[in-house]
Order: structure tokens, then C-alpha cells, then sequence
């Protein structure tokens, strides 16, 4: 009796167990920051101070959720944080880098940092946070309004961001491709194993058929 050996194409098998496998996932990690404001001087004295957070994706280098909380009032500091430093010198704390990069070194790296808020003429307002260097104030584009709603003629002062959490998260990389070139491989896998096994029968059959 004569056996029937069919051998699958070897690079067949290595695409299929290729594109069957996991593929690496991406992690990203976002921390979420307290920021503890000081006074070092205030007209009036002795006016409250506010409090903020901020959450920072340091995969992506963006901002969400940049609040300052201050009489009561938010004021959102998200985008003018993720546009970047309004910068007028070179600080090393900022490393060189701009956008929300810069903005986020501003806030957890530059020992000069400080916070400043200001209510001018007709109730006009200006709140923000600065760096200064070489007697430049580097600032991160501030919130201003044209109806100031906290009771301060001005203040400053410094401010300090505290990591208080972290969350790393993972994001699959899409396998629809992948599944669909293992689809397409074993297709023509088990085509080409069809052939054969035909072809062999084929073959078989006509020889026992002559040697009859």
C-alpha cells in the first residue's frame, strides 16, 4: 500500500503563525498633579488663596482637565496649557521643547516658577504662571476676562505641582488587518493542500487502473 506524504508549503505556516500572534500593546500613563499655591504678597492681605489640578498624559504629552478653583469660580487653563509656554527666553528647565511639553516643565521643573493674577481697570482680569529668567517672564498663556470675578486687586506668589497619581493603561493594536492575512494564508493553505491531495489521487487512481 503505497502512503500519501503531502508537505505544506513551509513559508505558508511561518505567515500564518506570524500574523496570529499578539501583537505589542501601547501603554499610556496619565498622572494627576495638585497644585499648592503661597503668597508672597496680596492687596488685600490675607486673601484666599486658590487651589488647581491638573492631569498630564505623558504618552501623548497632553493636558486634560487643567482647573483652577478660586472664591468659587473655575477657570480652565486645559487649552491655553496644551498650546504651550508663550516663551520670550531659553530657561533650562524647559529643555528646549514647546507645546505642552514646555508647559508641563514649567509646572513640575522650572525653579523660578511662580503664579501672578491681577484685576485692572473696569474689572479686567489676569491670572497665570511664569517662569522668570534672565528677568523674563516665560508665561503659560493665561486665562484673562473681561469681568474678573475674584475680590483681589493682585497677588503672587509660588506654586508647587505634587504627583498624586498615576494610571497606566494598555491600547491593543488594531489585529483586523492581521486576522485577515491569517484568513487569506490558511485559504491558501488548505487550497493548495486540496490540490495536492487531488493530484495525488489523480495519480494513484491512474496507475492502478494501467496496472489492471
Amino acid at each position: 500500500m503505497r502512503v500519501l506524504r503531502i508537505a505544506f508549503p513551509a513559508w505558508m505556516l511561518v505567515l500564518a503563525l506570524v500574523s496570529l500572534a499578539p501583537r505589542a500593546a501601547q501603554a499610556d500613563t496619565t498622572t494627576f498633579y495638585s497644585i499648592d499655591f503661597t503668597a508672597t504678597s496680596s492687596d488685600p492681605v490675607d486673601s484666599p488663596l486658590p487651589s488647581g489640578s491638573f492631569f498630564y498624559d505623558s504618552s501623548t504629552n497632553v493636558f486634560t482637565d487643567f482647573l483652577l478653583t478660586w472664591q468659587g469660580n473655575t477657570f480652565d487653563f486645559t487649552n491655553n496649557a496644551n498650546d504651550g509656554v508663550s516663551i520670550n527666553s531659553s530657561p533650562s528647565c524647559l529643555d528646549g521643547d514647546s507645546g505642552a511639553v514646555a508647559s508641563f516643565l514649567l509646572m513640575t521643573n522650572c525653579p523660578n516658577s511662580g503664579w501672578f493674577a491681577e484685576t485692572s481697570g473696569n474689572l479686567f482680569g489676569v491670572i497665570e504662571f511664569d517662569d522668570v529668567y534672565d528677568g523674563t517672564n516665560n508665561n503659560l498663556v493665561s486665562t484673562q476676562y473681561n469681568d474678573f470675578p475674584v475680590a483681589v486687586n493682585v497677588v503672587e506668589g509660588t506654586y508647587t505641582s505634587n504627583a498624586q497619581s498615576s494610571v497606566t493603561t494598555s491600547t491593543p493594536e488594531p489585529a483586523t488587518l492581521s486576522l485577515l492575512c491569517a484568513g487569506i494564508i490558511l485559504c491558501g493553505i488548505r487550497t493548495s493542500w486540496r490540490t495536492k491531495v487531488n493530484a495525488l489521487l489523480v495519480r494513484a487512481t491512474s496507475s492502478r487502473y494501467w496496472a489492471n
